[in-house]
């Protein structure tokens, strides 16, 4: 599997940052039966399949410094993007299935979402914590009833250097559960 990207900046302003990306992705597969497996389809196959992504987003920033003017305090900054994403349907039936590479799924989509991050400043220079939210919603035929994705909660928390936890969640906007917990 082989999957060469190309990436560039867009100028679209003075205080928004975007890119794009094209990718093409070849992946050959030499099939030989073992034991008792049994493979009906040609012993080599190929599939090739190009993807497209593009972003904007732009950064809000602010210092907080503490009030005895030292140079202690913390730096906020959000992050509102925009994302879309293209990979088009293509036949993988007759394909062999050994990892997430061999099912590649159409996408179609458009992602928002903010990001937040909180850095201290000081003594201590770092990454303290951060919050981000994204929700997608697809253009693609297989979820013309319900193109909106899980809202997607992602909350990260670095008291000292080398330690940090993070908690990740999803909400269904169409049934309103939660159907994933992460802690870590």
């Amino acid at each position: 599997d082989i999957h060469p990207k190309v990436s560039t900046p867009i100028p679209v302003g003075q205080y928004l940052e975007s890119r794009a990306e094209f990718g093409i992705r070849d992946t050959y597969y030499l099939i030989s039966e073992n034991g008792d497996a049994e493979w009906d389809e040609d012993d080599t196959q190929n599939r090739f399949m190009y993807d497209f992504f593009t972003e904007v987003e732009t950064t809000l920033m602010r210092d907080y410094a503490n009030s005895d003017n030292s140079n202690n305090g913390f730096t906020h900054e959000v992050r509102p993007y925009i994302e879309y994403s293209y990979i088009p349907d293509v036949d993988q039936d007759e394909l062999p299935y050994f990892d997430s590479v061999d099912s590649i799924d159409e996408k179609n989509a458009i992602t928002y979402g903010v990001d937040n991050f909180f850095d201290l400043f000081g003594n201590s220079s770092r990454q303290y914590g951060y919050f981000k939210v994204y929700q997608s919603y697809s253009f693609a035929s297989d979820d013309s009833d319900e193109p909106f994705g899980d809202v997607n909660f992602k909350v990260g928390w670095n008291p000292m250097q080398h330690i940090g936890l993070t908690y990740k969640t999803k909400v269904d906007v169409y049934d309103g559960g939660f159907p994933y917990h992460s802690l870590e």
